[in-house]
């Protein structure tokens, strides 16, 4: 990588506040993080009570649809700063948190390229074959679309 050169890696890391990127993060600082290091990382929400098929956004009614949003940026803010009391904790230092919205893979890839990456590290969730097929995952995506080398992070105990 770039250090071995003496030059500054540059690190993006794809987190969603799941136990599974918490985990690629700290193995991240632990494993391969060395000081002089750039770390980014790419933050993606998940809206539970938004994108829920039950949700009783679903009514159509605009004052619970506006409370419903409001709960939800403050659920997410508060995940945000759980994320910077977990990157504190692990005495990382963070060039920027960077916030998105939209198809998780695509962004990761996007940052990177954008902050000329030399590696991606993101999590994974073993969510098996057949939801995988359907579903798609992560990383499988940031796999096979990104120009970089791309860590990710299984942790035996998750699955």
């Amino acid at each position: 990588m770039a250090e071995m050169e003496g030059t500054q890696t540059v690190a993006v890391i794809g987190m969603d506040g799941s136990e599974h990127s918490e985990y690629a993060l700290k193995w991240y600082k632990e494993n391969v993080h060395r000081p002089g290091n750039k770390v980014y990382i790419v933050y993606s929400p998940e809206y539970s009570s938004i994108t829920n098929p039950a949700s009783s956004v679903m009514t159509g009614n605009a004052t619970h649809i506006l409370r419903v949003v409001q709960e939800e940026e403050q659920r997410i803010s508060a995940l945000l700063s759980k994320l910077k009391e977990k990157v504190d904790s692990l005495q990382l230092e963070v060039s920027e948190i960077i916030r998105i919205n939209g198809d998780p893979g695509h962004k990761i890839v996007k940052v990177a390229v954008e902050k000329h990456a030399d590696v991606i590290v993101v999590g994974t969730r073993g969510i098996g074959k057949i939801r995988r097929t359907f579903l798609g995952s992560v990383s499988d995506y940031v796999i096979h679309h990104s120009h970089v080398p791309v860590l990710v992070c299984s942790h035996k105990d998750l699955h």
